[in-house]
């Protein structure tokens, strides 16, 4: 073996220490990289988490049944001036919704400017809806 084919110290020193940051970067690269995968999967842990725990708490909330049966056409009706929800029966299996008259503009019981409804200026018996879109 010559010399000319051998490096010399300070060249193999070199190449060694060349080697080494090359592996310490690669390290590096390699910790962060499982840091922001650990920190990515916690979150989507948390989030999952939080998805199942709302969703428990939504579907526990529902009604036990499909709700009062003089409700089932889609209203209440509210009656004087204390406003106080009329007491009807149910109706029929069969029955289509029926609306109740409202006052028309410029009546005796219509508010004289709009705004905020008060107790004064409401009709004596309306229908407001109250369907939500549930099933019941």
């Amino acid at each position: 073996m010559s010399n000319a084919a051998r490096a010399s110290k300070n060249e193999r020193r070199d190449a060694a220490r060349e080697k080494a940051r090359e592996q310490r970067l690669r390290q590096q690269r390699r910790e962060r990289r499982n840091k922001v995968v650990l920190q990515a999967s916690i979150g989507v842990v948390i989030v999952a988490i939080v998805a199942i725990v709302a969703v428990i708490i939504v579907n526990s909330v529902r009604p036990p049944g499909p709700g009062p049966r003089n409700m089932a056409n889609g209203g209440i009706t509210i009656q004087g001036a204390k406003l106080s929800a009329a007491k009807t029966s149910a109706p029929s299996a069969d029955a289509t919704p029926t609306p109740q008259p409202t006052p028309r503009p410029g009546s005796a019981r219509s508010c004289p400017t709009p705004g905020p409804a008060r107790a004064s200026c409401l009709p004596t018996s309306s229908v407001i809806s109250t369907t939500r879109g549930t099933s019941w």
